[in-house]
């Protein structure tokens, strides 16, 4: 070994005072084991090819160019299916993945033939000397002839890296922010742990002595940090000590007893092989020392450190596609879930609004009846109603009193129309709303891959919609003013001229329902139309006097609009952006309004 000096020193120092990543696959005495393990069979062994094929995962490629190939102990890289020994050797496997960092060694995969990219051109037949973890820290060194040595970092954050350098400790190649790193110094931080403290019982006791107000456990974990939050458990369980007792309550012999089995923690690994605890609904934890503090939890043992690993590995990537997945599934729910309830509520509030068309149509007849009464410009007028006794009118004073009956009536006509499609559509909303909270609860009861694929063959139909919805939000992204009008249809009118072409070419569908103010500039204005369902007279009515509304003539008291359907509505070649040319259109004068 070498002594390495530092680059980043705030970001590394930063990572090394970091806790220990779950799960401990890199903890230092899984990584001083393992590196015990793989040396005698990367000796002498020829780096073949370095690359990545995925995100921050490094592949060396090593094997023996004359002499066969690297010979191996672990049954999951020393035979070939055939049951041979593989001709191509060994892949280290190398994640700096901030939220999985992990080292293994395996047989040999298919490479992948597109975004596969070489690394680390300037040790390709380079040959290993040795493999060896720096003293008490999560960093690999594997030493190579000619004074290059390939560092490996592997703390569980942003931190990790991988780096060629030379004896000088000068960097001539990285794995990640290699533009950056080539040609500085790597250096790492001060070694934090003195392990002379174990030789020295008496040391030992002092140390922990000065954290009289802390607790048994975070005494530990601050005077032999190494150890990180699930090792420093097991002296202290093995010790007989408590781990929320205070240091001031302990006495000497139980620092004894918790000196020696702190020794034995570090002792443990000589003996080979790892385990993979599984403590309930927990993450998994990968020991190369025994764990007599989870004794309740199922166990694997693996003869090989490097097989422990790998199957750690493979069983962690499942668990956090696992719990991706969920994740996903949740939020998209949750996302619709939050839709309904707004349209529910939207569509509630016109149910109260459309409960008011027997009111309208007996306010139109009221004026009709009273008409010789009402002179134009009148804004309000007490009339008597021989039903409900005299009531007070409010009235346009831009129109004539017939003018005036007949805008209660098409309120009236819109009212009945909208309380039946939206009284529908309340109906649908509510169920859907009690189908996706029951969802959430059902989801919530799913804790393994098997049962949320049976979740998901339950809630096909649902779910299909739902992550469609998810994936393409349009009605919480579209770049449209959108308005819903009576029977619950969506109107969409442009902002720009380019907004109006977006809308016209890309968001109009051929059988929706397309306006324009005729002969005057303004918005497009799109009616988007069920398939199989007819659009009422009122809701063309509503479409167009948004069209004339977003005109030039919102200020004129009736405005010509032509309408199509969208599959007839022509953009001349080379014309400026927003123009087009109709056919088949029909005209409709409706007074400039919004719904």
């Amino acid at each position: 070994m070498y002594s390495l000096a530092i680059v980043s020193f705030l970001s590394i120092l930063d990572a090394l005072f970091r806790a220990l990543p779950p799960g401990m696959a890199t903890h230092f005495l899984t990584l001083a084991a393992l590196s015990r393990e793989l040396d005698p069979q990367l000796r002498s062994s020829t780096i073949q090819e370095i690359f990545t094929q995925n995100k921050n995962e490094l592949i060396i490629s090593v094997g023996r160019s004359e002499t066969g190939s690297v010979a191996s102990t672990d049954p999951s890289v020393a035979r070939s299916p055939a049951g041979g020994e593989s001709a191509a050797g060994l892949w280290l496997h190398i994640s700096v993945d901030p939220k999985l960092n992990y080292f293994f060694a395996a047989m040999p995969g298919n490479r992948a033939k597109r975004n596969s990219v070489n690394l680390f051109d300037l040790i390709i037949g380079s040959t290993i000397e040795s493999i060896a973890v720096r003293p008490f820290d999560r960093t690999l060194t594997i030493a190579l002839r000619k004074n290059r040595f390939i560092v490996i970092q592997l703390y569980g954050s942003a931190a990790s890296n991988i780096f060629l350098t030379d004896e000088t400790t000068k960097i001539l190649d990285a794995f990640k922010s290699r533009k950056t790193l080539i040609g500085t110094t790597l250096m790492l931080g001060e070694d934090r742990f003195d392990p002379s403290i174990l030789d020295d019982r008496q040391r030992f006791r002092d140390a922990v002595k000065k954290k009289a107000s802390k607790t048994a456990l975070a005494a530990l974990k601050a005077v032999a940090p190494v150890l990180g939050p699930i090792l420093a458990r097991e002296p202290l369980h093995r010790s007989g000590i408590s781990e929320q007792t205070l240091v001031a309550d302990l006495r000497d012999t139980d620092l004894d007893r918790l000196y020696a089995e702190t020794r034995g923690i570090f002792a443990a690994p000589l003996t080979g092989g790892a385990r993979i605890y599984s403590p309930g609904d927990e993450q998994k934890i990968l020991s190369v020392t025994p764990l007599r503090h989870l004794p309740e939890a199922g166990i694997e043992k693996f003869p090989s450190v490097n097989e422990a690993i790998r199957r750690f590995v493979m069983k962690t990537s499942r668990s956090r596609t696992f719990g991706d997945e969920r994740a996903g599934l949740e939020g998209a729910i949750r996302s619709d879930l939050e839709r309904s309830r707004r349209s529910l509520q939207m569509v509630e509030t016109q149910l109260a609004a459309a409960g008011r068309g027997e009111e309208f149509e007996r306010l139109g007849k009221l004026i009709l009846a009273n008409i010789n009464r009402i002179g134009k410009g009148t804004r309000r007028i007490n009339l008597s109603d021989p039903a409900a006794g005299e009531e007070t009118v409010s009235l346009d004073p831009a129109l004539t009193p017939a003018r005036n009956a007949e805008e209660y009536f098409q309120k009236a006509r819109k009212a009945r129309l909208a309380l039946t499609a939206s009284g529908t559509r309340a109906g649908s909303l509510r169920r859907k709303v009690a189908l996706l909270e029951s969802m959430l609860l059902e989801l919530d009861r799913r804790r393994t891959p098997e049962q949320l694929s049976d979740f998901r063959k339950e809630y096909t139909k649902t779910l299909k919609n739902v992550e469609s919805t998810e994936k393409n939000p349009q009605e919480e992204r579209l770049p449209f003013r959108i308005f819903e009008i009576a029977g619950g249809f969506q109107v969409l009118v442009g902002k720009s001229s380019a907004n109006n072409d977006l809308l016209t070419s890309k968001y109009a569908k051929p059988n929706d329902l397309w306006f324009h103010a005729r002969g005057a500039s303004g918005s497009h204005t799109v009616l988007k139309a069920a398939r199989g369902r007819e659009v009422p007279r009122e809701a063309i009515r509503a479409a167009a006097s948004i069209a004339a509304y977003y005109s030039k003539m919102r200020n004129a008291s009736n405005v010509p609009v032509a309408y199509c359907e969208r599959k007839y509505v022509r953009k001349p070649k080379g014309a400026p952006p927003g123009t087009v040319s109709l056919e088949r259109e029909q005209i409709i004068f409706v007074q400039p309004r919004l719904p």
